[in-house]
């Protein structure tokens, strides 16, 4: 199979409002990964980092509030498509992909509109209340025990702003593609 197949330019967008008495304060997150708390079988059997609150280059989260935006812009691109496995052992190698990102994005409680600047102090949208990232990553299809089909990420995220992980943060999760 040819590997020169298939570039995509993947673009999400989500946010939401939450309203009311709250009583456990912030309803939403927005964060990097977190590697401390799940292990990688964990990830790869619940699924737990394919989720839309993923900032990449930030703690996990980092930002809270009742609101949150949230925006992906990915440029993935095939490496190699192998299809191979060692012997019997129920592991399988199906693809070697690269990812391209870009995230934008916060959680507050008001999202302040009119102090919003555009193209100002060496920002694209001048704001305190949302922060950017820029990475790659390295996707490894594989397939488990015959018939569980896994996404690995190797990745380097570097946030853009002064909340981000200083020297940016390495990561290695079981995630699948939006």
């Amino acid at each position: 199979r040819s590997s020169d197949q298939n570039h995509v330019l993947a673009l999400r967008a989500a946010g939401a409002v939450g309203g009311g008495e709250y009583p456990a304060g912030n309803r939403y997150f927005v964060g990097g990964y977190n590697l401390e708390r799940h292990d990688l079988p964990d990830t790869i059997t619940s699924g737990v980092f394919n989720r839309a609150f993923v900032l990449r280059g930030y703690a996990p989260n980092t930002f809270g509030g009742k609101e949150y935006v949230l925006g992906n812009a990915e440029y993935r691109f095939p490496i190699l498509a192998p299809d191979i496995g060692i012997s019997t052992l129920p592991v399988y190698l199906r693809r070697i992909d690269g990812n391209l990102f870009m995230d934008a994005g916060g959680a507050f409680n008001d999202f302040d509109a009119e102090n919003m600047a555009f193209f100002q102090h060496g920002r694209f949208i001048d704001t305190d209340l949302l922060h950017a990232s820029v990475g790659a990553e390295l996707w490894f299809g594989i397939t488990l025990g015959y018939g569980l089909n896994a996404q690995l990420r190797l990745g380097w995220a570097r946030g853009l702003t002064p909340d981000a992980l200083s020297g940016g943060q390495w990561y290695f999760v079981a995630a699948s593609a939006y």
